[in-house]
């Protein structure tokens, strides 16, 4: 088996849909990201570089959709392009987004500021590290990530996010204080520019549960269970599955 480690987003699309999982990690048929995909990891990247080094968050916005626009894997036309550009332009420049992103404050590591920190969590009976990066850690040691949404979050739905459920025991695992095991989602919003900070809070046992969900993913890609899993009917069609015309599309 052609692969060397797990992550947060191998075990839950293993979770949604295991031929999906297979079609990507193990047979690695090539795919092109969509538009919005491309667009939140360019807004990512710039929101990392601002934080990283300051400046002038527009003129980061603009070097990072550049690169991300002539990236290869991307399908744009020149339209959409210019389109989301702007969009990205106005969301990073509005009072609210650029108010919320200059409250927060890194974290320093050997007087670097700690973003894309590299976390790797060991699971009994799983030969594979479970490796991830968690966008930020503060100053007040919280880890946290950035997401881009059409609409504000809950804070249910942020309680429901396992994502940092991952992170936070990779952090205890080294050593890492963990400050009532809490986590932050900075939530900027593409409809009305907003910026949210919710947080996310866990207990230390709920990582057994963590530990056995990923076991079991585990002995299903050990024991080659591949199975469809069209549960979800947004995920499972042609729009939202770059898959699909190997799987259920052929049947269409």
């Amino acid at each position: 088996m052609e692969i060397n480690h797990l992550s947060y987003s191998s075990i839950s699309l293993y979770q949604r849909c295991p031929r999906k999982w297979k079609f990507r990690y193990l047979e690695k048929i090539p795919t092109r990201a969509s538009e919005a995909l491309a667009f939140g990891g360019a807004i990512h990247n710039a929101i990392e570089d601002y934080l990283r080094s300051g400046g002038d968050l527009g003129a980061i916005w603009e070097a990072r959709w550049v690169e991300k626009s002539m990236d290869d894997e991307v399908d744009f036309d020149a339209e959409t392009d210019q389109a989301l550009f702007q969009q990205g332009l106005e969301m990073l420049q509005s009072e609210e987004i650029l108010t919320g992103l200059q409250t927060i404050q890194p974290a320093m590591e050997d007087d670097q500021p700690v973003i894309e920190k590299k976390v790797t969590l060991a699971v009994e009976d799983v030969p594979l590290p479970v490796i991830g990066y968690i966008d930020i850690i503060t100053a007040d040691q919280l880890p946290g990530d950035f997401k881009t949404s059409q609409n504000r979050w809950s804070e249910s739905k942020a309680g429901q996010e396992i994502q940092p459920l991952f992170y936070l025991a990779a952090l205890e695992q080294e050593g890492h204080a963990l400050p009532e095991w809490s986590f932050n989602h900075y939530v900027l919003t593409k409809g009305k520019y907003q910026f949210q900070n919710l947080r996310s809070r866990f207990r230390p046992q709920q990582k057994d549960w963590l530990f056995a969900m990923i076991r079991n993913v585990w002995r299903g890609i050990e024991a080659g269970v591949f199975f469809e899993n069209p549960t979800s009917d947004w995920a499972c069609s042609e729009k939202f599955c770059e898959y699909w015309a190997l799987c259920r599309g052929k049947y269409a």
